[in-house]
């Protein structure tokens, strides 16, 4: 009889009763404290009336003897040795016509006697059915293996509502459990965020999860979140009756930790280096060593999957990666530290993902970069674990300073400006005065995404002292990348004389040092110019035979910029259809590469095409996706840019306070980061803020801008989307 209700495993009892029905052994895997006894003898409680000769459970939890196998299963069904016959003659003479479910549990530290034994009675017992649970299969010829799970979890996106999150199986149980400690605990507003994160960050796991929820007695699900990076010492409230390695989380893995043979510990505790998984060629290059030969990881780590040790998981281009739940990572990595052995890991670990950086960085520029934009999001955890190592181990900042600068395009297309300029800043602050071409490269990113972020001033800083660096590298290609950054936060600042003179030099030194794109962003600057100045033709020009370069190259980002500020000037030009067509092909090619940024610009560009064909309710919708990407990637100009269009369709539309807010707090916006309004829609903002003004009144028009002015900027983007 269990003592406490089964949560949630109808799809696996389900499964687990379907196998059986086919297969004469059954072994449940999965690592400690997974369920897996609890889910066997749900299903042997289940099958009871499936088996009139008798459902028996074999316990081998705290059996020490492994010789002692045979005698515990048939102690289990009352069977005694006899001084004139051996046990398993009886055992055998037993079983051999009975139509019998057997449950083998705990097998993992007594396999090989348990697969004996095993082997034995299904040759010579023909009606009986054999349900094991163990780490790892008992390697018998027709055993069917079911991995069990974890339990559900609600959705990693956000906290759900409380009655939503109750619904995942791992809240049900963690709920539960802590109402018998502690009587009414339930789901609420409050609380429903932090106990999302404790049974993620548990993975699902029903006994860590029955762990935490005993702490509820004395602590908070906010304060059990935060303390989890710390869950060994926290986890160790388990029931006084439960078997010893389940009454704390530690001794649940300090058993499975102690049925490894040593290769496999140390395999175990140099994969804890990993942070989101890892594929086959980084474990051969950063586990082994001395002691372990690359040639021998894979037949390791294969023993650790076999162990529920090591998650696999395909992902969508085909290939295998390997995983470690957390608290198997943790646990793994406090032996790591035991062992003595990080350092030497932690900068293997380093330095493999420094050169797949610097791989990925070379290809970002042409055909492959969509799958190399990928890989990189698939290690984007590696990758941060790699730039922490590079900032605290002390050493060599070049690391760092590579690391970093090799990945900065790639913050940059998915939009992790944030995070980005904050390891761009770090390194450069560390390595304050070193002339080196990495550190130049690290101060161009940099550059970059503070003028993407709005943060004009220091972008500004940043290009005027990557320029003195390549005077003194005499670094000519990297003048380059400084002249474009320059000029295109020329443009954003409205100097374009300025930013004519940088595109015109840029161009120059370009052709002249054979510097492909550099030339191609000089021409896109040189092209915005155009278009400011109302030279349309001029910037057409341009962008067609930029987008004719890129085309040939295959560089898709750049492609849809160029096709981004050409549907634009085929707007302006009046040419609605052609624009259309450029924006959706833009559209198109920023979502296939993950561009936040460009996805935003071209819906926004979009949402301009359908406000002048009068198609407002299009204009909102689109203003509106806009709005939410940038507030995602935090690009202040271009949410000035969105809020402007939502208000510009509220005016259009006779909606005089909901534009005038609008307004306000673009405008509100607009000066904080200190830039003016974009050209193309500057005039159409002047004249639709006199038009509110006009249809409000002086009086009422005022008080409505003092309240847009006074929203704050998460307000005033709640208000924006909340009717659209």
């Amino acid at each position: 009889m269990q003592l406490t209700s089964f949560i949630d495993r109808e799809r696996e009892i389900s499964e687990v009763r379907s196998l059986l029905a086919t297969a004469r052994l059954l072994t449940l895997t999965g690592v400690g404290g997974a369920g897996k006894t609890r889910l066997a003898l749900q299903v042997a409680a289940d099958l009871l009336d499936d088996f009139p000769a008798g459902v028996w459970l074999a316990e081998f939890a705290g059996l020490l003897d492994p010789a002692l196998v045979p005698q515990t299963v048939a102690g289990s069904m009352g069977l005694r040795e006899h001084y004139e016959r051996p046990l398993l003659a009886i055992l055998t003479e037993f079983l051999q016509f009975k139509h019998v479910l057997l449950l083998m549990d705990n097998c993992e530290h007594v396999v090989a006697e348990c697969a004996q034994l095993v082997d034995h009675l299904l040759r010579t017992c023909p009606q009986l059915r054999i349900l094991a649970t163990a780490q790892s299969t008992l390697g018998v010829p027709g055993e069917v293996a079911y991995g069990v799970p974890p339990l559900g979890l609600p959705d990693p996106r956000g906290a759900p509502p409380s009655e939503q999150l109750a619904q995942s199986a791992a809240v049900r149980l963690f709920v539960e459990r802590a109402s018998l400690g502690k009587p009414g605990f339930a789901v609420t507003a409050d609380n429903a965020g932090a106990l999302a994160q404790v049974v993620h960050q548990l993975d699902g796991i029903p006994l860590a999860i029955e762990l935490a929820a005993a702490r509820t007695r004395v602590m908070s699900v906010q304060q059990i979140s935060e303390r989890l990076a710390d869950r060994f010492r926290l986890l160790t409230a388990g029931a006084r009756t439960a078997a010893p390695r389940h009454q704390t989380l530690k001794a649940a893995m300090d058993w499975s930790y102690e049925l490894l043979p040593e290769a496999e510990r140390m395999m175990l505790q140099r994969l804890s280096v990993f942070a989101g998984g890892w594929p086959l060629d980084a474990a051969e290059a950063i586990c082994a060593g001395a002691d372990l030969a690359s040639g021998q990881v894979l037949d390791l780590l294969a023993r650790l999957v076999d162990r529920s040790l090591v998650q696999v998981e395909e992902i969508p281009d085909g290939s295998t990666r390997y995983r470690l739940l957390e608290t198997v990572r943790q646990y793994a990595r406090d032996r790591l530290r035991e062992s003595g052995e990080e350092e030497r890991t932690r900068t293997r670990h380093r330095d493999w993902f420094l050169l797949l950086a610097e791989q990925a960085e070379r290809h970002l520029q042409g055909p492959g970069q969509r799958a190399w934009l990928d890989r990189l999001e698939i290690e984007h955890d590696n990758l941060r674990l790699a730039l922490e190592w590079s900032r605290t181990a002390g050493g060599d900042a070049e690391y760092w300073l590579r690391l970093a600068g090799a990945l900065w395009r790639f913050w940059d297309v998915r939009g992790y400006w944030g995070e980005g300029r904050t390891w761009l800043e770090g390194a450069i602050a560390q390595t304050a005065g070193l002339p080196t071409p990495s550190r130049l490269k690290v101060i161009i990113g940099a550059a970059y995404l503070a003028s993407y972020q709005g943060d004009y001033a220091r972008a500004v800083a940043l290009s005027e002292e990557s320029l003195d660096l390549t005077q003194a590298l005499g670094d000519k290609r990297g003048k380059v990348s400084c002249l474009n950054i320059m000029g295109l936060e020329a443009c954003r600042l409205e100097n374009f004389d300025r930013a004519a003179e940088l595109g015109k030099e840029s161009l120059v030194l370009s052709q002249e040092v054979g510097d492909w794109w550099g030339a191609v962003e000089a021409r896109v600057v040189l092209a915005i110019v155009a278009r400011a100045k109302g030279d349309f033709e001029r910037a057409s020009t341009l962008l067609e035979e930029v987008v004719s370069q890129v085309r040939q190259v295959g560089d898709k980002y750049r492609l849809a910029m160029a096709l981004n500020y050409l549907g634009l000037v085929k707007r302006e030009l009046g040419d609605y259809a052609r624009a259309t067509e450029l924006l959706e092909e833009t559209l198109a090619l920023a979502q296939e590469l993950g561009d936040k940024w460009g996805t935003a610009f071209a819906l926004s560009n979009l949402g301009i095409v359908a406000w002048y064909q009068k198609d407002f309710p299009q204009a909102a919708e689109l203003f509106a996706k806009s709005l939410r990407l940038r507030v995602e990637v935090g690009e202040k100009r271009g949410i000035v840019t969105s809020l402007v269009g939502l208000g510009a369709v509220a005016a259009a539309q006779g909606q005089g306070e909901r534009a005038a807010t609008l307004f306000s707090a673009a405008e509100t916006l607009r000066e904080t980061i200190g830039v003016p309004l974009p050209p193309f829609i500057r005039g159409t903002f002047v004249q639709h803020v006199a038009d509110t003004r006009a249809l409000l009144g002086e009086g009422r028009f005022g008080e409505i801008w003092a309240k847009g002015r006074a929203l704050g900027l998460d307000a005033a983007i709640a208000y924006a989307l909340e009717i659209v």
